[in-house]
């Protein structure tokens, strides 16, 4: 099993926030992607920098599901994207 990450790590390595995105099973009418960003400042005043991602336990906005995919937002880093 890989590393897991800590808020602390991400941080340290270049990310600016957390992407949180809903990864429920879809339905009928195509199931929930709802998607949000985090502030890492808030992910660390909420959690503090030694919890790891995949130890958040979070809940939809939209659906209520728990199923949640966690990362770190990089894209903001000097030298990426358009």
């Amino acid at each position: 099993m890989g590393h897991k990450i800590t808020i602390g790590e991400a941080r340290s390595g270049g990310a600016d926030g957390l992407i949180v995105n809903c990864i429920a099973a879809p339905t009928r009418i195509g199931g929930c992607r709802h998607s949000s960003t985090l502030t890492m400042m808030l992910a660390i005043a909420l959690w503090g920098e030694d919890r790891r991602l995949d130890d958040l336990r979070l809940r939809c906005s939209c659906c209520g599901s728990r199923r949640i995919e966690i990362r770190p937002d990089y894209d903001n880093r000097p030298g990426r994207g358009t």
